[in-house]
């Protein structure tokens, strides 16, 4: 598509901000649990901004570090276990789902474990609108990512639909943060 035509869409890719509806619904959802004790709850967390650089990486100049930032992390603080959340949201077309997936491959889960000490996947992905709903994607989702480490969020926005996500954060807290780490490797 040429340049004026782009220009000319109402819609432009990446203005659409109908995800932050759905991270701030998680956000409450996940901030619930630091009244248990001992859990913190960081909204962007800047723990993972550096997770692909090395001491002795030339220099980069007036870049940004090479890192992430997830929409959630969630520490149980006395153990330093720790979780990150992704919350995707889209239509029927974009590609969301498939920038979710780099975040389910081995060699980014053995990273994670490399630079933060664990034992464990400590990333989840959660699914709202068309990625919770449309066959085109929840069928992959079973292939392509850990079951247990991503959520389909159907109706995010009703009080089941929280409840439900609230269920999923829980389970997770409770495997993974709760446990001792040998249980959680070996599940």
């Amino acid at each position: 598509m040429d340049s004026r035509r782009l220009a000319d869409r109402l819609i432009q890719p990446g203005n659409v901000r109908t995800f932050l509806k759905s991270e701030e619904l998680f956000h409450l959802a996940a901030a619930d649990f630091e009244q248990r004790g001992e859990i913190i709850v960081t909204r962007k967390p800047k723990t993972l901004r550096d997770i692909f650089s090395e001491v002795g990486d030339p220099p980069r100049p007036r870049s940004r570090p090479l890192g992430i930032e997830p929409d959630e992390e969630i520490l149980h603080s006395p153990s330093g276990r720790r979780l990150f959340f992704e919350v995707k949201n889209q239509g029927d077309e974009g590609n969301a789902e498939e920038r979710a997936y780099k975040h389910h491959t081995s060699r980014f889960t053995r990273r994670l474990q490399e630079k933060l000490g664990l034992e464990y996947h400590p990333f989840f992905t959660v699914f709202t609108g068309a990625l919770a709903k449309n066959p085109r994607y929840t069928l992959k989702f079973r292939f392509l990512i850990e079951e247990g480490h991503y959520f389909l969020w159907d109706n995010y926005d009703s009080p089941e639909g929280i409840a439900a996500v609230s269920r999923f954060i829980g389970e997770c807290i409770d495997r993974y943060l709760f446990r001792r780490q040998k249980d959680v490797a070996g599940r």
